[in-house]
């Protein structure tokens, strides 16, 4: 479902996003270290995804809450939350971090972080590139794209600054009255 669109499997006031979490993580884990705030209805684990041929590295989950003030309460925390195996259990084992946790060190999260980064500047180079060819030209039902272009100064992300062609051509035709001008 669209983000904050309410459902029969999570209502909204009453439904916590969970992203990052540990592969390791699981309903019971989750369930049992919420229910600290009060009663959960149902957790719902999903395959956090990314870029389609990277492997999963985390999962995600939505924790319905059976009222809304033990959402509300669980949203105030300001400390980890732990996460322990098993649903009820003494809680001795582990399953690989806590609520509130970086779950990666400080080089794999940058390298991440980087390669996102990378990875993003190079979809948006892509498309303005596409945008850029479909300017002026005809669309399957035969319609022609018309947009209107930046005028003046454009600042590219290295810091360069160069005039638009707009503004090259006007400079010209100003240029060519002040030479008329002046010759008259």
């Amino acid at each position: 479902p669209p983000p904050g669109a309410a459902d029969a499997e999570r209502p909204a006031g009453r439904t916590l996003f969970l992203a990052n979490l540990p592969l390791s993580a699981t309903g019971s884990a989750l369930r049992s270290a919420l229910e600290a705030f009060g009663p959960v209805d149902a957790v719902h684990m999903d395959a956090a995804g990314g870029v389609a041929a990277s492997p999963r590295r985390s999962q995600q989950a939505h924790v319905v809450f059976a009222a809304a003030p033990a959402l509300r309460k669980c949203l105030k925390c300001d400390r980890a939350i732990p996460l322990s195996a098993g649903g009820g259990g003494g809680g001795a084992s582990s399953v690989g971090g806590t609520l509130g946790d970086a779950p990666e060190d400080r080089e794999t999260l940058g390298a991440s972080v980087a390669a996102f980064l990378q990875q993003f500047e190079a979809d948006e180079a892509s498309r303005a590139r596409t945008a850029e060819s479909a300017h002026g030209a005809m669309d399957e039902d035969g319609f022609v794209l018309v947009t209107r272009k930046a005028k003046g100064r454009s600042v590219a992300s290295d810091g360069t600054v160069s005039m638009g062609a707009a503004s090259d051509a006007a400079t010209a035709a100003r240029a060519a009255k002040r030479a008329k001008r002046n010759r008259a």
